[in-house]
């Protein structure tokens, strides 16, 4: 069960070209404690040229004079004080890329004790086009110089104006939002009623149609802290996927989960609250577009064979076909649009 992030979240991940999750910890630390919040995760790229960028996008936590964080990405590190943490759990501000290793540590450096608090840490996991790696200075391969070549794009280090990455803020607009064939699915049953005979709620799974996609965007169950409540996720064929204390935020949980086949969330308690508890789980369904087939190749099967015999197979000559196929992989590739 995830309830960390994991180098095999990561791989599981990276070929739904862009997701976001939250995770949380709860943090006790007597005077001068220490305490791992993301344990060490490291080499998830192998080889010369990266292909995952993994982003810590928001820490949030509850402000503690008490309790200091550090975050280190690759050769960097950075100190978060919760003492300076905005009310009303906004995050704190911190936006740290990692290629290679990332770990999150909590310790207390004064004399008194830190009480018991949640922290939240919202991870991104994308896998980078070209475009991307050249603005970051990571080596490309020459099959990537070669795709950015067939969009008249030039790669090297010294001549890079003119390329426009997608930036992350707007991965979802772009490529989620707009594209959506329907009004969000939004599970909002009756409240739940947990007994001790009953801690647990399954929610009807949510099976995606042929041709679609669709992204898991919220999740909200408001129980408190006390009734020791925890929402899991079976995700495609993974059972037990992530797992969380919803408790420890007040707002609901944001995810952008992509799955082409099935999902399923499960809440349990430790002890049965006094009253039924409202659940609302929302997804986006979306078109699995041209576009989005080819992003997602590893998964839907899009080649660049494959997408030239479709082409062709639309009434296109067999060189036309092949020149449009490559011409939207290296669109892909490349990561411009």
């Amino acid at each position: 069960m995830a309830s960390t992030l994991t180098t095999s979240l990561i791989a599981a991940l990276a070929p739904y070209w862009y997701a976001r999750l939250p995770f949380t910890t709860a943090v006790s630390l007597a005077a001068g404690g220490q305490a791992s919040v993301i344990p060490a995760v490291a080499n998830w790229n192998q080889g010369t040229s990266p292909t995952v960028l993994v982003t810590v996008e928001a820490v949030q936590t509850a402000p503690d004079p008490n309790l200091v964080l550090t975050l280190a990405t690759d050769r960097t590190t950075q100190l978060l004080y919760a003492a300076a943490a905005p009310g009303g759990f906004a995050p704190l501000p911190v936006r740290a890329y990692a290629w290679q290793s990332l770990t999150l540590a909590a310790r207390n450096p004064n004399t008194a004790a830190s009480p018991a608090s949640p922290v939240w840490t919202t991870v991104s996991i994308f896998r980078v086009p070209t475009a991307w790696k050249v603005l970051f200075g990571q080596p490309i391969t020459p099959a990537e110089a070669g795709a950015a070549a067939t969009l008249g794009v030039e790669t090297s280090p010294t001549a890079q104006r003119g390329l426009r990455p997608i930036p992350l803020s707007a991965v979802i607009e772009r490529t989620y939002a707009n594209r959506q064939i329907a009004s969000p699915l939004v599970y909002d049953g009756p409240p739940q009623q947990f007994t001790s005979a009953a801690p647990t709620a399954t929610l009807p799974t949510i099976t995606v149609p042929a041709n679609g996609l669709y992204v898991l965007r919220r999740i909200s169950v408001p129980i408190d802290a006390d009734y020791g409540p925890q929402v899991t996720i079976n995700w495609e064929t993974q059972e037990n996927f992530w797992s969380g204390d919803p408790s420890g935020s007040p707002r609901p949980l944001d995810f952008v989960l992509p799955f082409l086949q099935q999902l399923q969330v499960v809440v349990t308690v430790q002890s049965p609250p006094p009253g039924p508890v409202p659940i609302r789980v929302e997804v986006w369904r979306l078109s699995l577009s041209l576009l989005l087939r080819a992003r997602l190749a590893a998964l839907t099967g899009l080649t660049p064979a494959a997408l030239a015999a479709l082409y062709e197979s639309q009434g296109l000559p067999a060189a036309q076909a092949v020149e449009l196929a490559g011409r939207l992989t290296a669109q892909v590739d490349l990561g411009v649009e």
